[in-house]
């Protein structure tokens, strides 16, 4: 059975990665900027890789399930690539908190 029917534009997930890694960007600078050497920096900047293709696949899903197009995918792609796992771990955590508490 397909996640997707029918599976989204491939173009698509090229407008999503394009999009998380122009979230992701701000953060890989700021971490180049802060590493003391070459090596440290480029340990980052490759850490940083798989980052933004999950989290573009992960928009180009969202955005396929929330039946958002043009610029409104585009958007939730960098928002997604800016905040990152970092502070989308402790909101999904609340909000998780939230959904089982019992009334």
């Amino acid at each position: 059975m397909p996640i997707f029917d029918p599976p989204p534009n491939l173009s698509d997930l090229a407008w999503s990665l394009a999009a998380t890694a122009a979230g992701r960007v701000t953060l890989m600078l700021r971490a180049a900027r802060e590493a003391t050497t070459w090596r440290s920096a480029l340990r980052t900047l490759l850490w940083e890789l798989p980052i933004t293709v999950s989290l573009g696949m992960i928009s180009w899903a969202l955005t396929d399930w929330l039946s958002l197009q043009g610029g409104a995918a585009f958007v939730l792609a960098a928002m997604l690539g800016r905040f990152g796992p970092d502070r989308l771990e402790p909101f999904f955590d609340s909000f998780l908190a939230q959904l089982v508490r019992k009334p």
